[in-house]
């Protein structure tokens, strides 16, 4: 493996909250790059973070970024929640071994989790096609997913993942935000079976 000063993450991941479009591009191209470096899992952890945004996060974001959130509606913890999952998705899509590793580290609960943010529709989006790759991926996960956030909700996520914030009312956001899916568990089960 390569070697990269693990100083280069939490600026890199910091690039995710960038309202321009081609600051974000640039920077999960630079992450995309560094996978097969030696901070690959500090920046997976980081990825993983930036998935469930802390309250503390949210609220000092509030408080500082307030114009910004007046005239954009999101929240740039929003934004960065949206580049980490595209990132998950880009990553899982380039490489079996990422995609386990993620897995092993929780990241379904995760974007199911992203999936629930009502407040930013890009987060939403990114988070269902992140997550339909895992479960196409990974059949073994499919009926995990589905047992976790229902058959209703999951139907019409396997029939249209990108637009499926569209159709989401409080009760199945909330379904998503409070999931208990604990795939980590479920893949070493599966897999050590085999």
């Amino acid at each position: 493996m390569k070697t990269a000063h693990h100083s280069i993450v939490e600026p890199l991941l910091g690039l995710f909250s960038s309202l321009h479009l081609e600051v974000q591009d640039e920077a999960i191209n630079l992450f995309l790059g560094l996978r097969c470096y030696e901070v690959r899992p500090l920046l997976l952890d980081g990825l993983l973070a930036l998935l469930r945004p802390t309250k503390e996060n949210v609220q000092h974001q509030n408080m500082q970024e307030s114009e910004i959130i007046q005239m954009t509606g999101s929240l740039p913890v929003f934004v960065q929640q949206a580049a980490a999952a595209k990132s998950i998705r880009l990553l899982a899509e380039d490489s079996q071994e990422v995609s386990r590793e993620l897995l092993s580290l929780g990241v379904i609960q995760r974007l199911l989790y992203a999936m629930g943010n009502r407040e930013h529709t890009d987060a939403q989006i990114q988070a269902s096609l992140a997550l339909k790759h895992f479960v196409r991926s990974f059949p073994n996960i499919e009926e995990h997913v589905q047992r976790g956030i229902g058959s209703t909700l999951f139907a019409a996520f396997m029939n249209q993942a990108n637009t499926l914030y569209m159709n989401m009312d409080e009760t199945q956001a909330e379904i998503l935000l409070t999931n208990k899916v604990n795939i980590t568990e479920v893949w070493y089960g599966d897999n050590s079976e085999g």
